[in-house]
């Protein structure tokens, strides 16, 4: 599975890797939560493990918005804190499991194969399928090729806060600047993917405007 560790204790962070690794997951590790929305060398995660106690967003805030993105996604958290009432507001995340530390390796191994055989057999009810490696967007009525960098931009859409990217960061994705041309650049790329996204048979509207902040993403994805 490709797995993304979340986690700001840099030695556990890379024994975590390191383990994941050696029994064949393909694994890296980042500092923080703010991380995950940069982007990285790993493939999209199937799984990700989280510690709850990350500098700036911590990890209940990370496992909430990534549960919204990625309905069908794996998802740990891990931490020291031990209480009953940690450990709910865990699962309230949507978090498959949540495991306290210090924890088994093996124990950890034996929650990612178990949830590997739910991600497996699931069916996610979604709007469409956005295929990060073929760069194609699979909806009701056909499949569209993608450019990459509208495959980041809808990654980053989905996978954002309510579904909300600001101008700066949405042209960011398509690799544009943020002054006044590039806003007008911004404006035209998005007008030619919401065509993409209609005929693929996505229901409009696929992406609006925030007035005085950015863009949303109005439809749920399924990304692979």
């Amino acid at each position: 599975m490709n797995i993304l560790v979340v986690e700001d204790h840099d030695l556990l962070r890379h024994a975590t890797v390191g383990m994941l690794c050696e029994n064949g997951h393909n694994a890296q590790g980042v500092f923080r939560a703010e991380d995950v929305d940069e982007g990285h060398s790993l493939a999209l995660p199937d799984l990700y493990i989280i510690d709850l106690n990350l500098p700036g967003e911590d990890g209940i805030s990370l496992a909430k918005r990534l549960r919204r993105a990625r309905p069908g996604a794996g998802i740990v958290i891990v931490s020291a804190r031990s209480d009953l009432g940690d450990r709910l507001t865990g699962y309230k995340t949507g978090a498959d499991i949540y495991l306290t530390k210090p924890f088994d390796a093996e124990e950890l191994l034996a929650v990612i194969n178990s949830i590997a055989l739910r991600i497996k057999g699931s069916e996610d009810e979604v709007s469409c399928k956005l295929d990060t490696v073929r760069l194609t967007l699979h909806g009701p009525e056909r499949e569209v090729s993608l450019s990459q960098s509208e495959v980041r931009l809808l990654v980053g859409l989905s996978q954002a806060r309510d579904q909300v990217l600001g101008h700066a960061l949405a042209a960011s994705h398509l690799r544009l600047g943020d002054d006044a041309t590039s806003r007008a650049n911004l404006n035209v790329r998005l007008s030619q993917l919401r065509k993409k996204m209609s005929l693929a048979g996505a229901e409009e509207p696929t992406i609006r405007a925030v007035r005085g902040h950015g863009y949303k993403l109005c439809l749920k994805l399924h990304l692979s």
